[in-house]
């Protein structure tokens, strides 16, 4: 096994190097920043490490195309041990590569500065795939420049390429489309709260007439709450326990400039309910469904989530709880994922005080927020 260090200027000229030397079968074990001592401290210039290895079976194959021709038979390979030998070293060398190869993964590493992007992004729970994408821009941004980068220059990079992440999504404004809005989603998340949030920034900041229709009857205290805040804001309240009912709550409120309609909040897991709210949300010219997601849950539990009410036409997403935890890379692989906005970000349980417009700029603060210089 042959291995070797190249340094170069830049990444691509040390690649040409270990392509030149080692040939395209080349297995990358490392690579790092150097910076050199200049003069004086001053006219540093950067350097590219690159330690690679090569297994002498591969340069051989490279190299040396297979005998042929009536001479052929007379070039005989040195090495004369048994067939069944030479498999076991064959074995030996397949699992060798294996190893390297997963040692190449697990070793190189992003120039230091960016590294820390990259350490930052994962502590977000960046799905892998969003995480690649946005760390090869970064990647590129820093080889093109011309300076020598600071970690300020990491966080206002990372800043751009995150709301770049959110430029095709369509934010969300103070006016709801439609006059029905429902508002769906699992069991614990605060849609009873978020609602009430709503209700109140649209009656007293807007002008808006509302009112209010919950057809989560399932659970007497859901009522209870969404009754409290009607009184509370003033506003009327219709709770509907069936779907005859709840078609007649939307005619009692036809009039009104905007109806919230609190669902029920049940496992989202059985097909069963979500089939329920597929006769329940009608929507056509006069109603609109949002999906209410909460940042305390596992990225994975969301995708699921996600896809079990997918075949509901969600305008956008709502992420509610933000200030119960430190992580919000969700925000952004759902929004990556499916092409979809943010309505509101809820940061508190104060009605009508913690709801946040889901603007991209206050998305990526909300994530770079957590940032903290070494």
């Amino acid at each position: 096994m042959k291995v070797k260090k190249f340094e170069a200027p830049t990444m691509p000229e040390a690649m040409h190097k270990v392509r030149k030397e080692l040939g395209v079968n080349a297995v990358i074990l490392d690579s790092k920043e150097l910076s050199s001592k200049g003069v004086l401290g001053l006219f540093k210039k950067k350097k590219i490490q690159v330690v690679a290895a090569l297994d002498p079976d591969e340069r051989m194959n490279e190299t040396h195309s297979p005998p042929n021709g009536p001479d052929s038979e007379e070039r005989k390979p040195i090495d004369q041990k048994p067939a069944q030998e030479h498999r076991v070293v064959d074995k030996e060398l397949t699992s060798m590569k294996e190893q390297l190869s997963s040692l190449q993964m697990k070793t190189t590493q992003y120039p230091t500065l960016l590294q820390q992007a990259n350490d930052f992004l994962d502590n977000q729970e960046f799905d892998a795939t969003l995480q690649e994408i946005i760390m090869q821009r970064l990647l590129r941004s820093y080889y093109q420049s011309d300076s020598t980068w600071e970690e300020k220059d990491v966080v206002n990079m990372l800043k751009k390429v995150l709301s770049d992440q959110l430029k095709h999504v369509q934010s969300h404004s103070p006016y709801f489309n439609q006059k029905f809005v429902h508002i769906v989603g699992p069991t614990g998340v605060g849609k009873t709260t978020t609602i009430a949030k709503m209700a109140a920034e649209q009656a007293l900041n807007y002008g808006k007439r509302v009112a209010f229709v919950t057809t989560d009857t399932y659970r007497i205290a859901a009522v209870d709450q969404l009754k409290t805040y009607a009184k509370i804001l003033k506003l009327p309240l219709e709770v509907a326990y069936s779907l005859e009912e709840y078609q007649q709550a939307r005619q009692k409120f036809k009039d009104y400039d905007l109806v919230f309609v609190d669902t029920a909040g049940r496992n989202y897991t059985t097909d069963t309910y979500v089939n329920e709210l597929h006769k329940l949300i009608q929507v056509d010219e006069h109603s609109e469904a949002y999906l209410v997601l909460a940042l305390t849950s596992k990225p994975k539990d969301m995708k699921r989530i996600y896809q079990q009410f997918s075949s509901i036409p969600f305008r956008q997403l709502i992420f509610t709880k933000s200030d119960e935890t430190a992580q919000y890379g969700s925000i952004f692989n759902m929004v990556a994922a499916h092409s979809i906005g943010v309505a509101y970000v809820t940061n508190g349980q104060d009605v009508p005080d913690d709801l946040v417009e889901g603007a991209p700029e206050y998305i990526v603060g909300l994530v770079m927020g957590e940032w903290t210089y070494a």
